[in-house]
C-alpha cells in the first residue's frame, strides 16, 4: 500500500470538510421531484454537477462523462446506490430546481467556506462576465451576463447575480455586496463600478475599496490628474499657494517573453487637490499606475496609465 503523506491527509480532510459544509447547505433545498421513483439523491446530483463544471464540463452530457470517469472516487463520498447520474437526470433536476432558492443555498455554502477561511486582509474582486455560447439569436435570447464576487486568494465565488446586460452592473453590484461579508476585505472593481453608492456600501460593510477611475467620472478623473500633475511640479510655490502634494513612488521591472515591463505606482494621501473627495465615503488615497512595455526584438515601447482611488489607509 502506498504511503499517505501528511499533506495528502490534510487535503483529504479539507475535501471531506467542504463536502460536509455543502451537505449542510443543500439540506435546506427542497427536492422538486416526485418522491416515487427517485434513484439519485438530490445532494449527489448537485455535488457531481458542480464538481464537473469546475473541471470544465459545459453541459449535461459532459457531466455524465465526468461522473463515470470519477465514479470510484465519488462513491466514497456520496450516496450513489445506482451509480453516477445520467445526463437526463441532470437535465430534469436543474429544469425543476428553483433558481433563486438554489442561489441562496450556494451562497450559504460559500459563506460557510468563507467563515472557515476568513476574509480579513483578503481580496474580493467584483467583475462582470458574459457566459460563453449563451447567446441564442434564433430564440431571441440575449447572452447571459453575470456579476460575480471572487475571493481571489482561495479561488471561490462568494456570490453571483445575473443582469440584463453590462450596463446593469451598476445596479447589480450593490445588491451583490449586501449578501457578502466584507469585514476586513479589500474590494476591487473596474471603472463601471466607480460609483458613490458602491463606495458607500463597501465602507458601510466594514470593507475597503480600490476602484478604477476613468472618464465616466469626469470630475473625479480631473481631480486625480490635477493631483498628480501638482505632485510632479517642483516649481517654487508662492506663499499664498498650497504646498505641493507628496506622492510615494514604488517601482519594479519584470523581464520575460521577449518583453521588459517597468511599472511605477504613485500613491498620494494628500487630498487637498481633490475637490470631489467629500462625495466618496472613506476616501483615503489616490493612486496612479504607469506601465511601460518594451518589445526587445523591435525595441518598440508602449505606455499605459491607470488611475485608482482607495479607502485603504
Amino acid at each position: 500500500m502506498a504511503r499517505v503523506t501528511a499533506a495528502q491527509q490534510i487535503e483529504a480532510a479539507n475535501e471531506q470538510a467542504a463536502l460536509l459544509f455543502f451537505r449542510e447547505a443543500v439540506s435546506s433545498l427542497a427536492d422538486p421531484r416526485r418522491a416515487q421513483g427517485i434513484r439519485y439523491p438530490l445532494v449527489s446530483v448537485v455535488v457531481i454537477s458542480l464538481m464537473a463544471m469546475v473541471c470544465g464540463a459545459d453541459n449535461a452530457e459532459e457531466m455524465e462523462a465526468w461522473g463515470e470517469a470519477n465514479a470510484e472516487w465519488l462513491d466514497g463520498m456520496l450516496e450513489l446506490p445506482h451509480g453516477t447520474p445520467t445526463q437526463d437526470v441532470f437535465l430534469s433536476v436543474f429544469a425543476a430546481l428553483d433558481p433563486v432558492a438554489f442561489r441562496g443555498v450556494f451562497q450559504s455554502w460559500m459563506e460557510l467556506l468563507r467563515q472557515r477561511l476568513g476574509v480579513i486582509g483578503k481580496h474580493i474582486a467584483i467583475d462582470g462576465k458574459t457566459s460563453r455560447r449563451s447567446l441564442d439569436a434564433a430564440q431571441g435570447r440575449p447572452a447571459i451576463h453575470t456579476v460575480s464576487a471572487w475571493l481571489s486568494d482561495e479561488g471561490l465565488v462568494l456570490g453571483q447575480l445575473k443582469t440584463a446586460d453590462k450596463s446593469n452592473e451598476i445596479t447589480a453590484i450593490p445588491e451583490l455586496l449586501r449578501v457578502i461579508d466584507l469585514r476586513g476585505a479589500t474590494v476591487t472593481i473596474d471603472a463601471m463600478g466607480c460609483q458613490t453608492e458602491i463606495a458607500k456600501a463597501i465602507v458601510g460593510g466594514d470593507g475597503n475599496y480600490l476602484l478604477a477611475v476613468k472618464e465616466n467620472q469626469p470630475a473625479l478623473h480631473a481631480d486625480l490628474v490635477a493631483t498628480f500633475a501638482e505632485a510632479a511640479d517642483d516649481r517654487v510655490r508662492s506663499v499664498d499657494e498650497p504646498a505641493r502634494p507628496t506622492a510615494e513612488v514604488f517601482e519594479e521591472t519584470d523581464k520575460g517573453h521577449g518583453r521588459v515591463e517597468k511599472r511605477s505606482l504613485q500613491l498620494c494621501r494628500d487630498l487637498r487637490w481633490m475637490m470631489t473627495s467629500d462625495r466618496w465615503a472613506g476616501l483615503a488615497c489616490v493612486v496612479k499606475v504607469t506601465r511601460e512595455r518594451t518589445v526587445q526584438a523591435t525595441q518598440r515601447t508602449s505606455t499605459e496609465t491607470a488611475c485608482r482611488k482607495s479607502s485603504c489607509k
